[in-house]
């Protein structure tokens, strides 16, 4: 089985990373985004956000792929 994870960037930079995972479960994709991204502060603002290779993250999402190799 293959996720998709899907983060876009603030910037509209789009990147898909995909990973191969024994079983599902209902939080995979949060532990795989929160494994890739970090908590900093945002530039010039007195704020916080998650970034992704230093630039701020928009959103993400996920997609499973559950098709079996071979199969044609």
């Amino acid at each position: 089985m293959k996720v998709i994870l899907t983060i876009i960037l603030m910037n509209g930079t789009v990147y898909n990373l995909g990973y191969e995972i024994d079983s599902y479960s209902a939080r995979i994709c949060d532990k795989l985004f929160d494994k890739v991204t970090y908590i900093g502060k945002a530039s010039g603002k007195n704020r916080y956000g998650t970034f992704y290779k230093g630039k701020e993250v928009f959103a993400h999402s996920c997609t499973i792929d559950k098709t079996t190799k071979g199969n044609n």
